[in-house]
């Protein structure tokens, strides 16, 4: 049996290393951690790249991929994930960060490939049809967050949310796709809200539609929606 083994560590744009630094991760530029594995079972590698401007952003990039000899289909790669606990999904996205002290500005990502079918996609997501299974077949899912929060609580701030997941399926022919959006406008202890959820579904000959929107309104006392 022949087993191989290789690890990377490296930094760019960053100050030279001191033997007293920690190897991961910088306190700035970009830094990146590697591994690839080779035995009688499978071909595995992994990076993790963190790329960092002091306080001002933040750009955290997984990446993986796992090819088995034996059952040769029941591969992935992913550059990012949506944290599913299994199927090396637990990476989680590729998020950035910016200006997180100041004004709370982030996005997540991801974009994961699998031979051989999905199990509980997409993760986190509280909406009608999620989540899914495909037991089979080729995929390819991807999927994006981006959220915000804009003035000083709590006097008066805004808070925005968009997120939209993707999944094509091979076998059985699959489109699917899962959107929300939100956004409030808080004054004090009252807040204006609308909130839009969408799913989609077209499997076979059959295709599947829900949207809603939902508007809601916070005072001091009660609460409206409608």
């Amino acid at each position: 049996d022949v087993s191989v083994r290789a690890s990377l560590n490296g930094r760019v744009l960053s100050a030279p290393v001191r033997v007293t630094d920690p190897s991961y991760p910088a306190s700035d530029g970009v830094s990146f951690l590697g591994f690839l594995g080779v035995d009688e079972h499978a071909l595995t590698f992994g990076v993790l790249g963190l790329a960092r401007i002091g306080s001002l952003v933040e750009i955290r990039v997984p990446v993986s991929g796992w090819f088995p000899f034996q059952g040769a289909d029941d591969w992935y790669t992913y550059i990012g994930a949506d944290g599913f606990a299994g199927q090396g999904r637990e990476i989680g996205p590729c998020t950035a960060r910016i200006l997180p002290d100041l004004l709370g500005i982030g996005a997540d990502a991801y974009l994961m490939m699998r031979g051989r079918g999905i199990a509980s996609w997409p993760h986190g997501r509280e909406l009608p049809g999620a989540p899914m299974t495909l037991v089979d077949g080729f995929v390819v899912a991807f999927g994006f967050a981006v959220q915000a929060s804009v003035g000083p609580r709590p006097i008066a701030w805004a808070e925005l949310y968009l997120s939209l997941d993707l999944l094509v399926g091979a076998r059985p022919p699959t489109l699917s796709g899962f959107g929300r959006a939100r956004g409030s406008l808080h004054l004090g202890p009252c807040s204006i809200g609308v909130t839009a959820q969408m799913t989609f579904l077209a499997q076979g000959r059959a295709t599947y539609l829900w949207a809603q929107v939902t508007g809601r309104v916070e005072l001091l006392f009660f609460d409206l929606e409608r």
